[in-house]
């Protein structure tokens, strides 16, 4: 488990770094040029929330570890917070994307793979709180903060080309 735990651990610094690049964007996004302020904002709150979430997320099994915690709850706890946020934010930002539909620069096949991402990560939580099928919590927990990055991934990608669109373009 302590392979799991380092792999956690990168993880963890993988998500603050794309949160870090997060708050650069917004300072070269105020250039003009990038897609609509709305999009930009939206990507970056959701890019931001999702790198947060993971990192948090992947640093709990360790310390909860440390604690004392049991093998089944150092992943059920953890899970249950990624399924609260995902719960709560994926609604959320799909309501944001359906009023900036007509928006400049809003891809709607983005949009849609980040909620089919958020939507398997959700699952993957879930399944690992439910400890379904039997006794995988650690790997669907492992797969939900994969399908986390993943979907930072795809916001960091669409949120820089957005705002290096003036630089592209000339």
């Amino acid at each position: 488990m302590a392979d799991l735990f380092e792999f956690y651990a990168v993880l963890a610094q993988i998500g603050a770094t794309f949160a870090g690049f997060g708050s650069i964007a917004s300072v070269i996004g105020t250039r003009s040029g990038s897609d609509d302020a709305k999009v930009d904002a939206h990507r970056l709150n959701s890019m931001i929330t999702t790198s947060l979430t993971g990192t948090l997320l992947a640093l709990m099994p360790q310390l909860l570890a440390s604690l004392g915690c049991g093998e089944r709850m150092i992943f059920a706890i953890p899970s249950t917070i990624g399924l609260l946020t995902i719960g709560i934010f994926l609604p959320r930002a799909a309501r944001r994307s359906w009023k900036i539909r007509t928006s400049e620069g809003l891809n709607m096949w983005y949009t849609v793979a980040n909620a089919v991402l958020g939507a398997i990560a959700l699952l993957a939580f879930l399944g690992s709180v439910l400890n379904y099928p039997g006794a995988m919590a650690e790997r669907l927990f492992t797969l939900g903060l994969a399908i986390l990055f993943a979907s930072t991934c795809l916001m960091f990608a669409r949120l820089t080309m957005s705002m290096l669109r003036p630089f592209n373009d000339g």
